[in-house]
């Protein structure tokens, strides 16, 4: 239409353009070589290289932050936890101590041991009675270790009963030997299952309490 003197373009994206015109005049002779006019299109503002910049070094900039931040909540949250542990440990240590510290104040023996028959556990009274000083000399030993085996014989299928029915053995009197002197003697014996914190029975607890002079009185009385 040659009567309209505006050119429209929409959608045009940033560059660099030439616009031609060609005209005729009043005779309708039109010039053979068009007029060519340079046009720069800006690209808006959030197309520019200086913006992409701003919000690459903005998001750089957060998972930075985020990620120190993160790594500085968890080794908070670390340090929290290794000092509960740490006190968990320390109180775990008192318990076991002031156990320790109440059994080895009971005259009688009071013994624990694992599936295994294996001593864990021993109060003093009984370590005595075993001729023994310390808990570490009687890790990992059984009572193979300490008396005859007909008596060992006994005391094994007791407590695997115990493991497997869950029934105590409550006042029982056992005849044995001292292991020290090797003289004859009495003890009267209760075992019970021995259970983790899952309720999984892992062995039994015992204790003994000698009764030779009750044993010789009654020996008496019948004579």
């Amino acid at each position: 239409d040659g009567s309209r003197r505006l050119a429209t373009y929409t959608n045009l994206p940033p560059g660099n353009y030439s616009f031609q015109v060609k005209a005729a005049n009043y005779d309708g002779v039109w010039n053979e070589q068009p007029t060519t006019k340079s046009i720069k299109v800006l690209p808006p503002w959030w197309q520019t290289i200086w913006f992409r910049l701003i919000i690459g070094s903005l998001i750089l900039v957060s998972i930075v932050t985020f990620y120190r931040i993160r790594t500085y909540q968890m080794r908070k949250s670390n340090k929290f936890l290794e000092l509960k542990v740490e006190e968990r440990t320390v109180e775990l240590k008192n318990e076991r101590n002031l156990f320790k510290t109440v059994i080895d104040l009971v005259p009688d023996s009071i013994y624990v041991k694992d599936l295994q028959h294996r001593f864990i556990l021993n109060n003093k009274q009984h370590l005595n009675s075993l001729g023994l000083k310390n808990q570490n000399d009687i890790i990992g030993k059984t009572d193979c270790d300490f008396f005859p085996i007909d008596n060992v014989d006994n005391y094994h299928l007791d407590e695997q009963t115990i493991i497997k029915t869950g029934i105590p053995v409550i006042n029982k009197e056992e005849y044995g030997c001292d292991p020290i002197t090797k003289a004859p003697n009495w003890v009267l014996t209760s075992k019970v299952q021995f259970k983790d914190h899952n309720n999984n029975v892992i062995g039994i607890v015992g204790i003994s309490h000698e009764i030779n002079d009750r044993k010789k009185m009654e020996e008496e009385l019948r004579q």
